[in-house]
């Protein structure tokens, strides 16, 4: 599965293989939306940091929804990532716990999916080994955690 020269567990699609069931409520939250923002006035767009999920709130209207996989035009994982990946991103919820990591990232009770780790011996083939070398560059490797505080209205970086 891994071409020569470059490591699996730089890439989270090869490194990860668990994922919730289709139907499970508990890990698979609310959907989200792609928008074509050429398409759309710019003023129709919501700039709600705390609700990525419904840019548009006079087309989707239902805070809550949840879509089957069948109705869905594009399905997309999300990966855990490692421990450092996870923990990178600042996120004053309460939801970069490392119990709830664990959960995520190891619960081996959830569905095994194979059949997105192929991509990477394809993108070299297809690409060439040169240029995939050069576009994953990096891949994998987390920078150092930014010092950053939470202040009423949004964050401050410390790290100046």
């Amino acid at each position: 599965l891994v071409p020569s020269g470059f490591n699996g567990s730089d890439f989270q699609t090869l490194r990860f293989r668990y994922h919730s069931g289709i139907k499970n409520k508990q890990y698979n939250k609310i959907a989200k939306c792609l928008v074509d923002v050429r398409s759309v006035p710019g003023h129709w767009i919501q700039h709600d940091e705390n609700d990525a999920h419904r840019p548009i709130k006079s087309i989707c209207k239902d805070a809550n929804k949840r879509i089957e996989s069948a109705m869905a035009p594009l399905m997309a994982y999300h990966y855990a990532g490692t421990w450092e990946a996870w923990n990178f991103r600042v996120d004053f919820r309460e939801k970069r716990k490392r119990e709830v990591y664990d959960q995520l990232a190891f619960n081996k009770s959830q569905n095994q999916i194979d059949h997105i780790r192929p991509w990477l011996r394809e993108f070299v083939d297809t690409m060439g080994y040169h240029l995939a070398a050069e576009l994953l560059k990096g891949a994998g490797q987390v920078p150092p955690k930014p010092n950053v505080t939470w202040m009423p209205g949004g964050f401050e970086n410390t790290t100046l």
